[in-house]
């Protein structure tokens, strides 16, 4: 049995900083606020999400929920096109800054492992399962990790969306593989790239919530299961 634990995991905001500036905020909201409902549960599950250094697979789902929550929106279904939006509007509200020295700096061999691996490449998968049009998944995989490493060298901020994205499309893989059952805890098979996922989101997701919080006035969308209140049922 594997190390399980992630042994160097930080936030890139800290969580007393991002809890201090979410109690400014929330006593401003309106009572029933969907805004604050979306931040209370994501800052909930990345606290959670910091007391399992010692063990990356609870830390990387903890991370993804608290993800999840800041960006989920009950008027789009497909996950990849809310990704896209989100990324969209966070960058120019966060400036590039931390983000952008999140993934040009701290993270660059992490991500260019993450790319690099065809076991968080959707179709491979595809390939196996033997899903139609998906035998060129190769040359997908080659082209992505082309435009990452190409992105990553430039370090231009203009590119800062496509590593984004192509990376979160890999998260999202691990996050499927945990969540539905094909993994096992703990495992050798995948420790590196969880403790690299865990790492990443736990760093990432509290500069994602901080921009939020500095711009409660956007649309963030309509938070996936609303409380209901009154229903006894």
């Amino acid at each position: 049995m594997s190390n399980s634990g992630v042994e160097t995991m930080e936030s890139g905001v800290s969580m007393a900083s991002l809890l201090a500036k979410w109690g400014q905020v929330e006593q401003s909201l309106p009572a029933k606020d969907p805004f604050g409902l979306r931040i209370r549960r994501a800052t909930s599950w990345l606290e959670r999400a910091g007391k399992e250094g010692n063990d990356a697979d609870a830390a990387f789902i903890f991370c993804w929920i608290a993800f999840n929550a800041a960006y989920g929106d009950e008027r789009v279904e497909q996950e990849w096109v809310l990704r896209e939006d989100y990324f969209r509007r966070i960058l120019p509200l966060e400036g590039g800054g931390a983000i952008n020295r999140a993934l040009w700096q701290r993270f660059r061999d992490p991500i260019k492992g993450f790319v690099g691996n065809k076991f968080v490449h959707w179709r491979f998968w595809d390939s196996q399962r033997g899903v139609e049009g998906a035998d060129d998944w190769k040359a997908k995989f080659e082209r992505d990790r082309g435009r990452v490493n190409a992105a990553l060298s430039s370090q231009v901020s203009r590119e800062t969306p496509i590593i984004l994205r192509i990376l979160f499309d890999r998260l999202y893989v691990l996050r499927n593989q945990l969540l539905h059952g094909g993994a096992t805890w703990n495992s050798s098979v995948n420790r590196e790239q969880v403790q690299d996922g865990a790492r990443i989101m736990y760093f990432l997701v509290p500069i994602f919530i901080d921009v939020m919080l500095a711009n409660p006035g956007e649309d963030w969308g309509v938070p996936r299961f609303p409380v209901v209140y009154g229903d006894k049922a």
